[in-house]
C-alpha cells in the first residue's frame, strides 16, 4: 500500500515509521517476495528526495533496478524472471489485450474531452522550449519506460507476492487499489483518475494471472500511455 501512497505520503513522517516497522519485519521475513517489496518501497521513498531523480517514473525505475540487483546477489534472480516473460498468450488472451486497450483509449479520450487536462507542470517546465523532435522522442521513451516500470511492480512484483497468501481476486483487489492510489497525482488525476487508473489495474492484473507473464500486460499499459502522450504533449506551450 505504501508504494500506492506514495504521491501523498512521500517524505512524510508516517512513511518513515512505517517502512521501519516493515523492515524490521522483513529481516526476519522468510519471504523472499516479501523482502523483495519492502526493499523496494525503502528505496522509492529515499530516492523520491534526491534531487534529479524526483520526476515520475525516475525514482520508480531506481529502485526497481535496486531491488533487482539485491535480489540476484541473493540467488533471486530466477524468482524474478518467473513474470519477466511471455507467458501463454493464446486468442482468447490477444482478443483481451485488444478489448483492455480500445476500452483503455475510449475513456481516457472521455476522461481527456471533459476534463481538458494539461501535462503535470513539472513535464511541461522540462518540455518547453525544447526542439519538437525532442520532445515528441522523450514522450514515445518515457511511455514505453512508464509501462515497464509501473507492470514490473504491480503486476510482477507486488501481484507476485500478494498471490502467495491471497486468493486471486483479493490479489487483485490490492493491487487496484494501489495503482489507484498511485494515479491521485498522475494522469489521469484526482479521484476520478483512481477510480479509472484502478479499474485499469484490475483488466490489467487479469491478463497478468490469464498469461502467466507481463508481455501481455505491457503491450496494453504501452497502448494507454501513448494515448496520454498523444493527447496532453500538443498541450505542451499553449
Amino acid at each position: 500500500m505504501l508504494v500506492g501512497l506514495f504521491p501523498v505520503l512521500s517524505g512524510s513522517t508516517t512513511s518513515w515509521v512505517v517502512l521501519a516497522v516493515l523492515g524490521a519485519v522483513a529481516v526476519r521475513s522468510r519471504v523472499p517476495e516479501y523482502r523483495d517489496v519492502v526493499v523496494l518501497a525503502s528505496c522509492l521513498y529515499v530516492l523520491a528526495l534526491v534531487p534529479g531523480v524526483s520526476l515520475w517514473p525516475l525514482p520508480a525505475g531506481a529502485a526497481l533496478l535496486l531491488t533487482a540487483a539485491l535480489a540476484a546477489a541473493r540467488g533471486g534472480w530466477s524468482r524474478w524472471r518467473t513474470w519477466w516473460r511471455v507467458g501463454r498468450i493464446d486468442a482468447v488472451s490477444w482478443a483481451l489485450v485488444g478489448g483492455v486497450v480500445v476500452v483503455t483509449v475510449v475513456a481516457l479520450l472521455t476522461w481527456h474531452h471533459v476534463v481538458d487536462r494539461r501535462l503535470p507542470a513539472p513535464y511541461v517546465e522540462l518540455a518547453e522550449g525544447r526542439p519538437p523532435w525532442l520532445v515528441a522522442g522523450a514522450g514515445v521513451g518515457f511511455l514505453l519506460l512508464n509501462s515497464f516500470i509501473e507492470d514490473s511492480i504491480f503486476s510482477g512484483l507486488l501481484l507476485g507476492l500478494l498471490d502467495r497468501f491471497l486468493p486471486p481476486r483479493a490479489s487483485v483487489a490490492v493491487v487496484a487499489i494501489c495503482f489507484g492510489l498511485l494515479h491521485l497525482h498522475g494522469v489521469p488525476d484526482g479521484w476520478v483518475g483512481v477510480a479509472m487508473s484502478g479499474t485499469w489495474a484490475v483488466l490489467l492484473a487479469v491478463l497478468r494471472h490469464r498469461t502467466g507473464g507481463l508481455v501481455a500486460t505491457y503491450l496494453a499499459h504501452a497502448a494507454a500511455d501513448a494515448t496520454i502522450v498523444a493527447m496532453l504533449l500538443p498541450s505542451v506551450g499553449h
